[in-house]
């Protein structure tokens, strides 16, 4: 069986696993909690509330197996598979690549905020260019696996992941904005008309 293969196999959840509950009362809370859901499909509502009202415990248990071996939700499963390929994720590229990605991301989202009007340097456009480089990354640095303290690593470990993109992606996403006390840095550097009447410097309170 090919690499390729095994990664879309479906894994096959034991019901001991499933839940703690009945599957039928797990089916009622579904029912409850998506409701009034707008993004799940009305099919999806309208058989589960069929198989309530026969009580039907075969198919409960079907769907409520198929609930967790994959989302919902078909956008969801259009996007994110519901198995792992075993690609690397901890890797010096990644770790390299997230920080200048941060770094050079919050110091402009910092240096752009003193502008009127704003301009922000989000996520996506990290996301975007962090993939060719590595991309590129991947094609040039050498693959020698180095060994410090007994712990083995190495500056290339194959084709740039999808898990490595996700990294530098939520590295970036927690730590791109600039933080919210350069606002108070700001004020206090402010002209002094914009200080109230009542606040009087220490610089001139003899």
């Amino acid at each position: 069986m090919s690499s390729e293969t095994s990664i879309v196999e479906r894994v096959e959840v034991p019901e001991s696993e499933i839940s703690n509950e009945g599957p039928i009362q797990h089916l009622h809370k579904i029912e409850h909690t998506h409701q009034w859901d707008p993004n799940l499909p009305q099919e999806k509502l309208d058989t589960t509330h069929i198989v309530l009202e026969t009580n039907d415990k075969e198919k409960a248990v079907e769907i409520e197996k198929n609930s967790a071996q994959d989302s919902q939700y078909d956008s969801v499963r259009a996007a994110v598979r519901n198995t792992d390929g075993g690609e690397v994720a901890n890797t010096v590229r990644a770790w390299v690549l997230g920080m200048i990605f941060v770094t050079v991301g919050s110091g402009l989202n910092m240096f752009l905020s003193m502008r009127s009007p704003a301009i922000s340097f989000p996520v996506i456009v990290v996301q975007l260019i962090v993939y060719p480089i590595g991309c590129f990354w991947a094609r040039m640095m050498p693959t020698k696996v180095f060994n410090t303290f007994g712990l083995r690593w190495t500056l290339n470990t194959g084709p740039f992941t999808i898990k490595e993109h996700a990294v530098i992606t939520i590295m970036s996403n927690v730590s791109i904005s600039y933080a919210y006390s350069t606002d108070a840095l700001l004020a206090l550097q402010a002209k002094r008309k914009y200080t109230p009447a009542y606040y009087v410097s220490p610089r001139t309170d003899v």
